[in-house]
């Protein structure tokens, strides 16, 4: 940027000092391939850090329903279903009982 502003070529140190006094920055962006948003610095992933953010709460509410699918599954599977009636006749014929007594 030096160079083209003014055509002088300069050493790093040289150039670091007159883009602070011209007030030139020197920072380097990188560009979200999702939102499109200048950043800093991109996280590991490749997304900004909003994008990023979105990214995971997507994998979470995907694990999420897979576990609810999966809870789903095994509640409503017949030797569940089986073994609550079973559960629920013992505890009414020992209710049954204990009133007699």
């Amino acid at each position: 940027m030096i160079f083209r502003r003014t055509g002088v070529l300069r050493s790093v140190e040289s150039t670091k000092r007159h883009a602070y006094r011209i007030g030139a920055p020197l920072i380097k962006y990188e560009i979200c391939p999702s939102c499109g948003r200048k950043v800093r610095k991109l996280k590991p992933s490749g997304l900004c850090t909003v994008c990023n953010e979105r990214y995971l709460a997507q994998k979470q509410r995907e694990l999420v329903s897979k576990l609810e699918q999966q809870l789903k599954e095994d509640t409503s599977s017949h030797e569940y279903v089986t073994a609550k009636h079973e559960y629920d006749q013992a505890r009414k014929a020992a209710s049954r009982l204990r009133s007699k007594l």
